[in-house]
């Protein structure tokens, strides 16, 4: 019987060891679940996320300050005023070609009106105010023989007073006129006496026989 208890008291005793472990491994479980850290993973995105909000204000910022810059550049600008391109640039060219440009008649003629030029006409030429002339060609694009003459007007200066032409065969080239051959090319002067006090002209040429006209607006 003595050994009987002996060995009941034995079983007890190590059934409570096996309980208050188990209640020990419980208790460490819980506790290392509550103060486990973080892991580097999920560490590394809440560091993170505030890096991010601080590098987006520091762009805006960024953002902020080159539209301010720009904004002071545009009035800057606007203040000092644009420059001028070239001579001329300061009155309205509109429509209005420059010296050395070609115009392209419908039916394929190529004319070009040249850059202006005094002149000294012959003694017999009578003119009052300054004789000017310039140069005009007209080249034949076209697949055809066609007929050329053409119609001058010059108006001088801001006030768009017209000009008396001037002909005179000894000092100036005859202007192109007659029959053009395909790929031809005939080119002449064209003299205008113009008012002292103009610094451009305005020149229209048309083609007689076509609707077809141009302008070209020359320095003096």
């Amino acid at each position: 019987m003595a050994q009987l208890r002996t060995l009941r008291g034995r079983r007890l005793r190590m059934v409570a060891g096996v309980a208050a472990a188990a209640l020990a491994v419980g208790g460490l479980t819980a506790c290392d679940e509550s103060e486990m850290p973080l892991d580097r993973g999920q560490e590394s995105r809440e560091t993170a996320e505030p890096a991010d909000d601080a590098d987006a204000d520091t762009d805006a910022a960024d953002d902020a300050d080159a539209d301010e810059a720009a904004d002071d550049d545009a009035d800057d600008a606007a203040e000092a005023g644009a420059p001028a391109e070239d001579d001329g640039a300061d009155r309205d060219q509109g429509d209005f070609l420059r010296a050395g440009q070609t115009f392209v008649t419908a039916e394929g003629l190529e004319i070009t009106v040249e850059a202006t030029e005094a002149f000294t006409p012959a003694d017999y030429v009578d003119h009052e105010e300054n004789p000017t002339k310039f140069g005009v060609s007209v080249t034949n694009g076209a697949d055809e023989d066609h007929d050329v003459a053409l119609l001058y007007t010059v108006r001088a200066g801001e006030r768009g007073e017209e000009a008396d032409r001037i002909f005179d065969s000894a000092s100036l080239k005859s202007d192109p006129r007659g029959t053009l051959k395909p790929g031809r090319t005939a080119g002449g002067e064209v003299g205008f006496d113009v008012p002292a006090d103009a610094e451009f002209i305005d020149v229209t040429v048309q083609l007689v026989g076509s609707q077809d006209r141009a302008h070209w607006s020359l320095d003096l």
